[in-house]
């Protein structure tokens, strides 16, 4: 037997694409699928478009510490050196 066509798999498709269904629903309902008045990003220059933009939320942090460990001495760093 097809394991694409059993009873299991119809069932948990119809209950998902119907369970989706009453969520847009209910959401149109509340007013909350409306589309906000612009785009969530701002514009990109077109001539600039790699330049910062502003971020979305203030950083909380002030300074940040990045320790990168690679996991061992490269060979240089253990070479030693006998004339």
């Amino acid at each position: 037997m097809n394991s694409l066509l059993n009873r299991r798999n119809f069932l948990t498709g119809t209950t998902a694409g119907l369970s989706s269904i009453a969520l847009a629903s209910l959401l149109h309902d509340q007013k909350l699928l409306a589309a906000s008045s612009g785009p969530i990003r701002p514009a990109v220059d077109a001539a600039h478009p790699y330049a910062a933009r502003p971020p979305h939320h203030e950083a909380a942090a002030k300074n940040v510490l990045v320790i990168f460990c690679s996991g061992a001495c490269s060979q240089i760093d253990t070479f030693d050196y006998k004339p």
